[in-house]
């Protein structure tokens, strides 16, 4: 009687644990479909295209942005390998670099060191960035490959590269055009400011005191003209060379301005009004430049005034002027 009850019991522990199993069992399988379902939803929903495959090269899921980029449905996709997605000639050398992934399963970028293309189903070639990671799954170790398409970027670049060289080969003209101008404009002021010079040691005797100011206003304009195209030479530089900034006071350069303009003015009557200046760190052939522009506009404007009043100031912030 005994030993009926000991293999009843027996009989009926082995059918809870192969019962308890098969519950688990279904659960587990649940549990990994309901994983699988989820990864596929995220897959599904990934802005970029999406393509796994396995050690063989054969390609094992792709989704809908796949499918647009490559212009292959996913039934044509699945199943092949993935060389049909890669130019013929970077082909030769991708199965070695596939098992060198798989060798080391890293997650790794691609593309962004060199270029990288994708074949389309109609025979155009994609700029494309990828980035790979591993997977381990039930059929082995496979890799993930999230795709983007830089069509888009590549065409900025090369219209950012284009513009920079029609910019440069814009520069080089303009720095050309100045040479020469300033290269023809300095023969004739070496010859104003030489004959103004003979003039002044041979005739200075037989020249009144007006004439003589005449003279060494004629000389010192030829100077100055002189300088603004060496400004002006160097204004056409600045886009390329460093600005040279040295300490500077700016009221003898605002008044130097004034004197250069004062001699175009014809006995007109101005009223300048020239505050103090801070010290500054300027270049100080731009900033004379800056002030004959400003200057001389304000004379422009202002010449139907009996007596124009012109005021020249400041205002200082924490770094600057």
């Amino acid at each position: 009687m005994t030993k009926i009850f000991f293999i009843i019991l027996g009989g009926f522990l082995s059918f809870l644990i192969v019962g308890l199993a098969g519950v688990y069992i279904r659960r587990g399988l649940r549990l990994q479909e309901q994983s699988e379902g989820r990864f596929r939803l995220v897959v599904e929903g990934a802005p970029n295209a999406i393509i796994m495959m396995g050690q063989d090269r054969k390609i094992t899921l792709v989704n809908q942005q796949a499918e647009t980029l490559f212009g292959y449905s996913r039934q044509e996709l699945i199943g092949q390998e993935i060389e049909m997605l890669i130019p013929g000639r970077f082909r030769p050398k991708h199965p070695a670099q596939v098992q060198g992934f798989f060798q080391k399963p890293t997650v790794r970028s691609m593309g962004a060191a060199r270029d990288l293309f994708g074949l389309k189903k109609d025979g155009t070639e994609v700029p494309i960035e990828i980035g790979l990671n591993p997977l381990q799954t039930p059929e082995g170790s496979s890799a993930l490959a999230s795709i983007i398409d830089i069509s888009e970027r590549k065409k900025t670049e090369n219209l950012i590269r284009e513009s920079n060289i029609q910019l440069e080969a814009a520069n080089n003209e303009l720095e050309a055009f100045s040479y020469s101008v300033s290269h023809d404009l300095r023969a004739p002021l070496r010859h104003i400011d030489g004959f103004v010079e003979l003039l002044q040691k041979s005739e200075a005797s037989n020249l009144d005191d007006k004439s003589r100011r005449y003279l060494s206003t004629i000389a010192d304009s030829a100077k100055q003209m002189g300088c603004l195209v060496d400004d002006l030479l160097s204004f056409s530089r600045m886009g390329r060379l460093e600005m040279q900034k040295t300490k500077l006071n700016i009221e003898p350069l605002v008044k130097e301005t004034i004197e250069t303009l004062d001699q175009d003015l014809k006995k007109r009557k101005v009223d300048w009004k020239i505050s103090s200046f801070p010290p500054v760190h300027a270049d100080p052939a731009m900033l004379r430049q800056v002030f004959i522009n400003l200057l001389g506009n304000a004379l422009k404007y202002s010449r139907n005034r009996a007596i124009p009043q012109i005021e020249i100031g400041c205002t200082e912030k924490k770094e600057e002027v």
